[in-house]
């Protein structure tokens, strides 16, 4: 992403990043670019690349003599996006500065510059029930939530491109999808049951990530939450910034204009000549016309022969080992039940009682039982049957013994529904005890010969997030994937790496594997579970 001119930066022979530099967006619309210019000196910077759904972050402190600093100050970030790129290893990173802090006596202020990475915008977006039409009008094609079902790369750009399509935002799912040999995608139409879901899963393997997400303007990294938990998926929203080849997308500008002229909050409402000026783009196309984010999810890699050990002088320079205890062993899953099972089961009750009486009645002398035929039990059980829901941890529970804390609730509005099984497990998972591991290195070592994060050279020095990589620690070991690297620079001294390793938080079983992608327990309020 540098561009002619730039020139990588040293410091007096020590390493530094391939480049640090900021920029803003030249034009609107089709062929509009990225225009960059490099940070310049600095005091410190610190960059922190992460895997799953939580955005990485950045800083970085300049000189009060910065040209930089006047350059921002009068085109200010509250009303004017700044675009940040870095690389570190031939790793990139992109983002935006989300906060310019300015500080200290006149003449000698700290400026001081802090940011997210582009994974922001899935906080930014939510899943509305038929993204097509507004807010005030929702038809859903699959009830009052859009439910969609496949291998997770598919199912989570599908609705990438939904809402940001809806928005008219730059922001495209990456192409090719990727799909796993081996699966058959269905006809959701086709299932006619829970059991036709679940048979038709059981035998599912984990590597094919199958997925079921149901949204209801949910923002979209609770509604992947789920999945990045049970498959440790990563996820990335990458800067293209409009120069050199364009990345293959899937962009629907056309789409877009035609949703516009149907939005009552936007210019482009029922404005023909709008709507007219983009009849003449494609409904779809396949690469990027402009700077734009490009969103993708990946898998964890094997990279268990990167090794670091606690013996190796120099490698790890110290660690935090962070162990805690488990909260609970049981997992309440609950409130309201939903109509459907309650349907279900009203049947069910009243099948079940009309075939009593049928018994009864047959009995000598019991004939006038025979009355209560009609009998049903209604709306009876519409708030009671089924209410809540429980999944346990036998295993932990009988370790802990009677000492262990047993019960905790994970948010969800219904119980003994599509997706509670999984959220259960998910909640024991992390709150039933974990593990996390973050190793401080210094980088590379001497003439690189170090363990180091960064792009692939061929050697066994270095590794990737979400790798999954070997630690040995005095005879112990133990194998984790690279969930977040922080790196840290001050010019002359040597730069610092920040690794956590993660505990594998893997929920296993075929309805696990499939409600990977409904939207966390983080994302309802026990109110509402309750509520009627």
């Amino acid at each position: 992403m540098t561009g002619p001119g730039y020139v990588t930066p040293t410091v007096d022979g020590v390493e530094d990043f391939d480049y640090l530099q900021i920029g803003r967006r030249v034009g609107q619309g089709e062929g509009s670019k990225i225009q960059w210019r490099p940070v310049g000196g600095y005091v410190e910077a610190g960059i922190t690349w992460t895997w799953g759904l939580e955005p990485g972050t950045f800083a970085f402190e300049l000189h009060p003599r910065n040209p930089l600093n006047d350059a921002i100050r009068q085109a200010d970030i509250d009303r004017h996006i700044y675009q940040f790129a870095a690389s570190y290893h031939g790793v990139p990173f992109s983002g935006r500065i989300m906060k310019r802090q300015q500080a200290g006596k006149p003449g000698s202020e700290k400026f001081i510059y802090s940011g997210v990475c582009n994974k922001k915008w899935l906080q930014t977006g939510y899943g509305w029930v038929n993204n097509f039409f507004p807010p005030e009008i929702q038809i859903g094609l699959t009830g009052k939530q859009d439910i969609r079902f496949g291998p997770l790369d598919m199912v989570a750009k599908s609705y990438v491109s939904s809402v940001y399509t809806r928005q008219g935002r730059p922001v495209w799912p990456g192409l090719p999808i990727r799909w796993p040999s081996g699966w058959d995608q269905p006809d959701l139409a086709d299932i006619n049951s829970l059991d036709d879901l679940l048979d038709m899963v059981t035998d599912v393997a984990d590597s094919l990530e199958i997925v079921a997400m149901m949204a209801r303007f949910t923002r979209l990294d609770e509604l992947f939450g789920q999945a990045q938990q049970q498959y440790d998926a990563g996820f990335s929203v990458d800067l293209y910034d409009g120069h050199g080849t364009a990345p293959s997308v899937f962009r629907a500008d056309g789409i877009s204009a035609l949703q516009g002229f149907l939005d009552m909050n936007g210019s482009s409402f029922l404005r023909l000549d709008k709507l007219f000026s983009s009849a003449g783009q494609d409904l779809i196309a396949t690469t990027a016309n402009r700077a734009g984010y490009v969103f993708n999810t990946q898998r964890v890699r094997d990279n268990t022969r990167v090794q670091f050990r606690t013996d190796s002088q120099g490698q790890i320079a110290d660690y935090d080992m962070s162990v805690i205890a488990p909260e609970m062993t049981r997992a309440i899953i609950g409130g309201k039940s939903p109509s459907m099972v309650n349907d279900l089961i009203e049947i069910g009750a009243n099948l079940a009682i009309a075939a009593l009486v049928a018994v009864v009645a047959s009995i000598p002398g019991a004939g006038g039982v025979a009355g209560l035929a009609g009998l049903s039990v209604g709306d009876l059980f519409d708030d009671i049957f089924f209410a809540y829901q429980v999944t346990a941890d036998n295993d932990l529970e009988d370790e802990l013994g009677e000492d262990g804390f047993m019960e905790g609730f994970a948010d969800n509005t219904a119980a003994y529904s599509i997706d509670s099984y999984a959220i259960g497990k998910t909640a024991l998972k992390e709150r039933g005890g974990t593990k996390e591991l973050t190793l401080n290195t210094a980088t590379g070592g001497a003439g690189g010969r170090g363990i180091s994060f960064g792009a692939d050279d061929g050697t066994a020095r270095r590794f990737r997030l979400g790798d999954k990589v070997t630690l040995w620690d005095r005879g112990n070991v133990v194998e984790r994937h690279v969930t977040a690297v922080s790196v840290s620079s001050k010019p002359g001294a040597l730069m610092r790496e920040a690794v956590t390793l993660g505990a594998d938080k893997r929920a296993r079983g075929a309805w696990t594997r499939l409600i990977g992608g409904v939207q966390s327990g983080a994302a309802t309020m026990r109110g509402f579970a309750n509520s009627t």
